[in-house]
């Protein structure tokens, strides 16, 4: 039995511009995600769906850094820095001002890249590519078998999203901030690990 590498995703919808605090709010429930255990869980929010304008999804990525360089029960303020490789998959799109923007550096406590479509690296060592789309809908285009956690924020907006998320091969959905609070007894990647670890044997009674 083995268990195929996952990544995991965020959904945030409009009406997280509602007011400054709301969005700082969500911003602290996103980095929250994507800080867990330094980025290396499976649950990891890596690529961020964001619904609005650029204007408004740079307000949240300026916020979405600020959070990420936060000490957490999974997570130092710190970080790691980053590979070079991936310094070099960034420092490549750097400057590119038409398609790209960034923030943060390479010390290790976040780096954010706001962009029109998801950028063709791995995001890795908290790094998160926030992705601006018009309708949360349209995430879903993205989203694969690989695709484990989504979190989405409203609440009210994952009853219209679940069901095509499920088709597409998600297996997680939850309200943003809580990818790792998973529940005991629950499936994990869609399936029971325990139940496949095990050879069931059957002692039926007859039919008298």
């Amino acid at each position: 039995m083995a268990f195929d590498p996952k990544t995991s995703i965020s959904m945030i919808g409009r009406e997280a511009f509602e007011n400054d605090a709301t969005l700082a709010q969500v911003a602290e429930r996103a980095a929250t995600d994507a800080t867990l255990i330094e980025q290396q869980a499976c649950a990891s929010s890596r690529f961020q769906f964001v619904e609005g304008t650029v204007e408004q999804v740079d307000r949240y990525c300026a916020l979405l850094y600020q959070m990420m360089g936060v000490e957490r029960m999974f997570c130092t303020a710190e970080g790691r820095p980053l590979p070079n490789t991936l310094r070099a998959e960034i420092d490549g799109i750097r400057g590119m001002d038409e398609y790209y923007r960034v923030w943060g550096d390479y010390r290790g406590a976040g780096v954010v890249i706001r962009s029109d479509e998801p950028v063709d690296f791995h995001p890795d060592g908290r790094v998160v590519n926030v992705v601006v789309v018009p309708d949360l809908a349209d995430a879903i285009g993205y989203v694969n078998l690989a695709t484990q956690t989504v979190g989405i924020y409203p609440p009210v907006r994952k009853a219209a999203l679940r069901d095509a998320l499920a088709c597409a091969g998600v297996q997680r959905v939850v309200d943003i901030g809580n990818a790792g609070a998973v529940e005991r007894g629950l499936p994990h990647d869609g399936f029971y690990p325990l139940h496949r670890f095990m050879r069931w044997v059957n002692d039926e009674g007859g039919q008298w």
